[in-house]
This record gives structure tokens, C-alpha cells and sequence, in this order.
């Protein structure tokens, strides 16, 4: 079988996407343990309520959080915003 050769450019792509689907997922895990958090402090009265707002990101351009967030938030009885 004969090695398929990449240049450095495409490596370094790969490499980069990589490591942001990684960031992505540690986000994702550090937002989910906030929310956590935030039902631990109401449950202990230390806090009355959490109220989330989302703002148009000036990376991508879109507009409030992911379904699977709001699903997360809903769930766990914390409103948000999401402001357009």
C-alpha cells in the first residue's frame, strides 16, 4: 500500500480543528457545570433565581445558544434571554 503524502499546511488544518471541536466540548462541559451550579444555589437559597442571556456572537455571527443548551437550561428550571 502506498503512504499518502500531506503537506504542512493541510496538517496544521487538521491539527487546529482538532483542537477546537476539543475546546469546544471542554466549553460545553464548564457551561453545563455553571448551570449546575447555579440550581445547587437557588436549591440552597443562597441566590433567588438565574436568569441566562445570550447576545450575537462576533465570531460566528449567530444568535443565541444551542437547542441542547436551552433544553439543559429549561430542564433544570433556569430562563434565559435571548436578545436579537
Amino acid at each position: 500500500m502506498k503512504r499518502r503524502r500531506y503537506d504542512l499546511e493541510f496538517k496544521q488544518r487538521i491539527i487546529q480543528q482538532v483542537q477546537e471541536i476539543g475546546n469546544a466540548a471542554a466549553v460545553a462541559k464548564r457551561v453545563k457545570q455553571q448551570i449546575l451550579k447555579d440550581v445547587a444555589l437557588i436549591n440552597a437559597k443562597e441566590i433567588e433565581g438565574a436568569h441566562w442571556h445570550f447576545f450575537r456572537s462576533t465570531v460566528t455571527g449567530r444568535i443565541g445558544a444551542s437547542q441542547s443548551l436551552r433544553t439543559f437550561l429549561e430542564q433544570n428550571g433556569i430562563k434565559y434571554t435571548i436578545h436579537e
